[in-house]
């Protein structure tokens, strides 16, 4: 039986893109195969994780059995995999969604492992997948595996729509190489503003609305959605 590490497990609203507002459990991973410039997510790999509601502390790493466990406690009709990057436990996810009964999965992945998405996408319903430009992760663009990604989606009928961070260093053209994948596939943009560490870096009131110009006039199938999460101070 393969293991995972976990960093925690709680209930909340989805704060952000098209399911936002809605109930889910969410299931946070420990890890990332990136290094994303803007990320203050801490994934590294603890001798525990909490189980937020339930104000429980589990030993990792837990086995499928014990993960299914603990979400037999809520009723949220969907499970958010998220993290982290979930897909880097593929081989756990292979063993523990089976086991998931009369809820929806709903994954949260950077969109570059796409041999792991192949071995799990059966399981999934909903894919939330980024597409990390260079202007804001400061590491090289993944094009190629950002589109052979959404291609497996697609090809097994599955939901799927695409998030954008920025902050006002946003590259023009980069933007246009990801909508042109995005429209050949059809899949809905999601453009949300970034949090910056630096706040001088964010973008102001007119920087959005003349980056959202700038999208829907290439891609009209686009939406501009900030994380609620965030200024409503839930988890």
């Amino acid at each position: 039986m393969t293991n995972a590490f976990i960093k925690e497990v709680f209930e909340s609203i989805q704060g952000e893109a098209l399911y936002i507002g809605q109930k889910q459990l969410f299931i946070r991973f420990c890890g990332c195969n990136l290094n994303c410039d803007y990320c203050d997510t801490d994934f590294k790999k603890d001798e525990n994780f909490v189980v937020h509601d339930l104000n429980k502390i589990y030993t990792n790493p837990v086995t499928p059995l014990i993960l299914k466990e603990i979400c037999d406690n809520y009723n949220s009709e969907m499970i958010s995999l998220t993290g982290g990057e979930p897909l880097l436990y593929k081989e756990f996810l292979k063993e523990f969604l089976p086991l998931i009964n009369n809820k929806k999965i709903y994954l949260e992945t950077n969109g570059t492992l796409t041999n792991e998405l192949e071995e799990i996408i059966d399981y999934v319903d909903v894919v939330s997948t980024d597409i990390k430009l260079s202007c804001s992760t400061k590491q090289d663009n993944r094009f190629e595996d950002n589109e052979e990604f959404i291609k497996i989606v697609k090809e097994h009928n599955k939901e799927i729509f695409a998030k954008i961070i920025l902050d006002k260093n946003y590259d023009k053209d980069e933007i246009l190489k990801a909508i042109e994948i995005l429209k050949k596939h059809d899949v809905t943009l999601i453009i949300q503003p970034m949090d910056c560490k630096a706040k001088e870096n964010e973008l102001k009131k007119q920087d959005i609305i003349d980056l959202f110009d700038f999208v829907t006039n290439n891609y009209p199938n686009s939406r501009l959605i900030p994380q609620v999460h965030k200024f409503l101070n839930l988890l």
